[in-house]
C-alpha cells in the first residue's frame, strides 16, 4: 500500500513540475545552440534570452516542485481527500513517509534538471576561470560543500513546512495562517540556534571566532570549509528532527476539515 501511496503522490506533484522541466532543458538546449553561433547580433541576443528562460523555469521548478508538496500534504491529510486517505489500511506514519519519499525524489530530480539545464547554458572554461578570478584559491570540495548546504537547506525548508502545516492544522480555526505563523517562528528561533551553534564551534577556533568578534575577520578557504561543515550538519540534524516531531503528532490524530 505504501508503494501505492508513493505512486498517487509523486504522480500528482510531477504533474506540474515535468512540464518545467521540459521548458528549462529545450530553452537551455536553444540557447546553448544559438550560443556557439558567431559574429551575429541577433543569434547571440535569441541565446541569451533563451538562456534567461531556462534561469526562469529553474526558479519555477524548484519554487512549485516545494509548494506542490505543502499543497499535496495538505489536500490529501487534511482536505477532502483525507476522507479517503484515512480508511486505507495503512498507518499514519506510513503515510507520511510516503510524503518524505516524495519530496526527496522530486526535489532530487528537480535539482538535476537543474545541474544540467545550468550547465547546457552557462557551462565553459572561461566560467572555471572567472570563479577563480573572483575567489582565488577556491577548490572543487568549498563547492560541493555549498552545494550539498544549499539541497539540505532546501530540504529543510520543505520538512519545516510540513511540520508548520501538522502542528498549524491541529487547531479548529484559522489553521493555514497559524502554519505560516508557526513555520516562521520556527524557522527565526532556530536560525539564532544555528547561529549559538556556529559561536560554540568559533570558541574552539579562534578564526571562527572572529567572525562574531571583529570587523574585518579574514575568511580562509579553510574557515569556509568549517562553517559549510557545520551547517550541513546543523541542517542535516534539522530535518532529522523535523520529520520525527511532525510523525508523532501525525500519530496523535488528525483535525480533519
Amino acid at each position: 500500500m505504501l508503494g501505492k501511496l508513493l505512486k498517487y503522490d509523486l504522480k500528482w506533484v510531477y504533474k506540474l513540475i515535468v512540464i518545467y522541466y521540459g521548458l528549462a532543458l529545450v530553452f537551455a538546449l536553444v540557447g546553448r545552440g544559438f550560443g556557439l553561433i558567431e559574429n551575429s547580433f541577433i543569434f547571440d541576443f535569441i541565446g541569451k534570452f533563451s538562456c534567461g528562460v531556462s534561469v526562469a523555469m529553474i526558479f519555477n521548478i524548484l519554487i512549485n516542485n516545494v509548494i506542490r508538496i505543502w499543497v499535496r500534504y495538505i489536500n490529501n491529510v487534511y482536505k477532502d481527500e483525507s476522507y479517503l486517505t484515512h480508511t486505507l489500511p495503512v498507518t499514519k506514519s506510513e503515510i507520511y513517509l510516503s510524503k518524505i519519499l516524495t519530496t526527496l525524489i522530486t526535489m532530487f530530480t528537480s535539482i538535476v534538471v537543474v545541474l544540467i539545464s545550468l550547465v547546457i547554458c552557462y557551462w565553459s572554461d572561461n566560467l572555471i576561470d572567472f570563479i577563480k578570478m573572483i575567489y582565488p584559491g577556491i577548490s572543487w570540495s568549498v563547492i560541493i560543500l555549498t552545494g550539498i548546504v544549499l539541497v539540505l537547506e532546501l530540504l529543510f525548508l520543505v520538512f519545516l513546512g510540513l511540520l508548520a502545516i501538522t502542528i498549524g492544522y491541529r487547531s479548529n480555526h484559522k489553521k493555514l495562517v497559524k502554519s505560516f505563523a508557526c513555520g516562521f517562528a520556527i524557522y527565526m528561533g532556530l536560525s539564532f540556534v544555528s547561529l549559538g551553534i556556529l559561536f560554540i564551534v568559533g570558541l574552539f577556533n579562534k578564526n571562527i571566532l572572529d567572525l562574531f568578534t571583529s570587523m574585518n575577520p579574514i575568511v580562509s578557504m579553510d574557515i569556509l570549509k568549517w562553517v559549510l561543515g557545520v551547517a550541513a550538519i546543523v541542517y542535516l540534524v534539522y530535518i532529522i528532527l523535523c520529520n520525527i516531531i511532525c510523525n508523532k503528532l501525525l500519530c496523535k490524530g488528525v483535525n480533519v476539515d
